[in-house]
């Protein structure tokens, strides 16, 4: 980026200089942009969700643009593939941003559709519209841009891949429990009805609990296939473990300041059918606590190379601090 800016208008007269305090300021409220940002001279050092944020405003003549137009201001070279579409090119940006930066704060945007269908995309937004509330705790506050304009790149400090199947680290798995609101028998017998190829979009209301103690309540934008999904785990409580899913709250492990998402996350993964599973549960007569001792070590090691499957969800935007970051687990997940 440049160092000052000269500001002109149609006759050319002069009306703002970046050089001017007073200037700068008045540019700053212009733009919404964060004043150490403007006319930086070079890569800026600020989380990369700021910058997405801006970049929501931004119009371009070819969709693509609207990502490759922000490798100066992270110090990336993305090659042009004009053609490829806006959901990759953002996609494609992320994730040299990642591989160069280590910053996770790109995966923080929030909405209904904004995350990408692409397979194994979940984690990345389709848009830039996804961060117009950085800075917010709830849809329609005014945001906080003195907080988000000190604050350095959310830097993650475990391992993390990028593949087709999805993003694999290390997450904080909340033990917050996400409940359904309504009646649910009645909804599952309504989705029943419809036809299988029927896969719209749809939005619920969610409680969020923990030990009894109601924290708040979160919107979730999802499929219908989905919903489907939760209410027949729901009405099954002990059945099969097969037909079991979960929504859970995750973030980054080992990142100051990490934002909670929504996951889905299932039972019935690739976990289930992997020969680690074979014959564990197989009794081999005195040596059985021996035999399972063993067994139970080849899956721990398992979860640590691999990890359990999830997918994220849309949800609105929700205040991060309901999520109390003393009760939680570990694991690895492929989120894909």
């Amino acid at each position: 980026m440049c160092r000052r800016a000269l500001f002109f208008r149609s006759d050319w007269k002069k009306i703002a200089d970046s050089a001017s305090t007073k200037d700068l300021f008045q540019i700053s409220c212009v733009s919404n942009t964060p004043e150490r940002i403007i006319c930086s001279g070079g890569k800026v050092n600020v989380v990369a969700s700021v910058i997405m944020k801006l970049a929501a405003r931004r119009q371009t003549t070819r969709p693509e643009d609207r990502a490759y137009c922000l490798m100066g201001m992270f110090g990336i070279c993305l090659t042009p593939d004009y053609g490829e579409g806006q959901d990759k090119a953002i996609a494609r940006l992320i994730e040299l941003i990642v591989r160069t930066t280590g910053d996770v704060s790109v995966f923080n945007w929030r909405g209904e559709n904004r995350g990408s269908t692409e397979p194994g995309r979940s984690m990345f937004p389709k848009d830039f519209v996804g961060f117009l509330n950085v800075g917010r705790e709830h849809e329609g506050e005014e945001s906080n841009e003195k907080e988000y304009e000190e604050e350095e790149p959310l830097k993650i400090s475990s391992s993390l891949n990028l593949g087709n199947m999805g993003i694999h680290s290390r997450f904080d798995i909340s033990k917050v429990v996400v409940c359904l609101e309504g009646d649910h028998p009645r909804a599952l017998e309504a989705l029943g009805k419809l036809p299988i190829e029927t896969d719209l979009e749809c939005s619920v209301a969610c409680s969020l609990t923990l030990d009894g103690k109601d924290l708040g309540k979160i919107k979730v934008f999802c499929s219908l296939s989905n919903l489907k999904h939760k209410l027949q785990a729901n009405s099954l409580g002990d059945g099969p473990k097969e037909a079991s899913v979960k929504w859970v709250m995750v973030r980054f492990a080992g990142v100051k300041k990490a934002n909670w998402f929504l996951c889905e996350l299932r039972d019935d993964s690739v976990l289930s059918g992997d020969n680690v599973y074979e014959g564990f549960f197989q009794t081999a007569g005195n040596e059985m606590e021996v035999y399972l001792d063993v067994q139970m070590a080849r899956y721990m090691r398992y979860l640590e190379t691999s990890g359990f499957f999830a997918k994220r969800m849309n949800t609105a935007k929700f205040k991060q601090s309901i999520i109390p970051s003393d009760n939680m687990w570990k694991a690895n997940l492929w989120i894909g």
